[in-house]
């Protein structure tokens, strides 16, 4: 197969949606396909090829190298090609759950925004233009956002696939997890004997950070051996005992190895890679409806899946529940940990090439 993959950024080093790019690259030139990667700045990797193209000129890229026989592949919703990729949903949808993380005097001007600027409305336009193109082939991580599809452009859902994300199961594991627990705890200044909750969150607003603090304002009274790490780009300012923010630099696999459950409250993930690492890790998790690897989660069996939309308090009580049982009931943990473990050895990395390659396939026979 001769794939030409099409991204804004495209770094071994990255995460998120670049990572699984990589990722993906990588795993398929193993298999012996050939691979041309367009990027408006990246690396070579693995010997594919690299063109630097600006995301804003990379359709007529597209154009010349589907005309050379190239299946082209859009990371995302940008370029016209053969197969989009929607890893990060459609942005109308977006939009609105997005406007759940603002504060409450501000979202009646984020919605007239987002309804009536022309920018918006040009960028919506062109999302739905390329989504409603007969010859696409578009590939949802998650159901979540293949519903998003279904409410911005009914006519495409017979061309919509859901293939999750996968995850690193021997990078991410219960082994990986307890081989550096206590010198990560150690170098967290966490006690030994302390029940960690662990949220990852480069974006404190839209993750909803301000819940989990609010949470363990209360916790933390009733508890005073639980503990609450939030790593990310931005540091809360909370300045609470109970807190601590290692920042940005620490390899995910050695938070989790600190950590007893992780915390995802959400107000939007297409497919919150985080989750399935925790899962991975055997983290009982514990995730927001608007996330897509949330939909993997049986509540009560592996993890649980709570709401963060609608009246405040009663959504806080439902959370509050859940993190409060979690501190006191080890027992619970481990039974969640065990099955979580379970749940993400269905969904490895390596059945989900083995996934997107047979997609990537037949699209190139259609």
């Amino acid at each position: 197969m001769r794939l030409a993959l099409f991204i804004e950024h495209f770094h071994p080093a990255a995460g998120g949606a670049e990572g699984v790019a990589v990722a993906v690259v990588r795993g398929l030139l193993r298999r012996g396909h050939e691979i041309q990667v367009v990027a408006a700045a990246g690396e070579v990797v693995d010997g594919c090829g690299l063109r630097t193209v600006p995301r804003n000129r990379q359709a007529e890229a597209a154009l010349d190298l589907a005309g050379a026989g190239w299946l082209t592949v859009d990371w995302g919703l940008a370029v016209p090609a053969r197969v989009h990729r929607l890893g990060g949903g459609l942005t109308r949808p977006f939009r609105r759950y997005n406007r759940h993380a603002k504060p409450q005097i501000l979202r009646g001007l984020a919605w007239a925004l987002d309804t009536f600027s022309p920018k918006r409305l040009v960028e919506y336009r062109i999302e739905r233009e390329l989504v409603l193109q007969a010859d696409t082939k578009l590939l949802a991580v998650s159901q979540f956002v293949a519903d998003q599809v279904a409410e911005v452009a009914p006519a495409a859902v017979p061309r919509v696939t859901v293939l999750h994300n996968g995850v690193d199961i021997k990078r991410f594991s219960p082994a990986v997890r307890e081989a550096s627990r206590a010198e990560m705890r150690h170098e967290l200044g966490l006690p030994g004997d302390a029940v960690v909750f662990l949220m990852l969150a480069h974006n404190p607003r839209l993750k909803n950070v301000g819940l989990a603090l609010r949470l363990f304002h209360t916790l933390a009274r009733k508890h005073p051996g639980a503990r609450l790490v939030v790593a990310g780009r931005h540091p809360s300012g909370a300045g609470q005992p109970w807190l601590v923010e290692p920042g940005a630099v620490v390899a995910p696999e050695r938070l989790y190895a600190a950590a007893d459950v992780l915390l995802h409250p959400t107000y939007y993930d297409a497919c919150a890679n985080v989750v399935l690492e925790g899962l991975a890790a055997g983290l009982p998790v514990v995730s927001s409806d608007r996330n897509g690897s949330a939909e993997l989660i049986t509540s009560g069996h592996d993890g649980f899946v709570l709401p963060v939309a609608g009246e405040a308090a009663a959504v806080r009580a439902q959370w509050w529940e859940i993190v409060r049982w979690l501190t006191e009931d080890a027992a619970l943990r481990e039974r969640l940990g065990l099955a979580a473990r379970t749940l993400a050895e269905a969904h490895s990395f390596d059945r989900y090439l083995d996934d997107f390659e047979a997609f990537l396939l037949a699209a190139g026979r259609a």
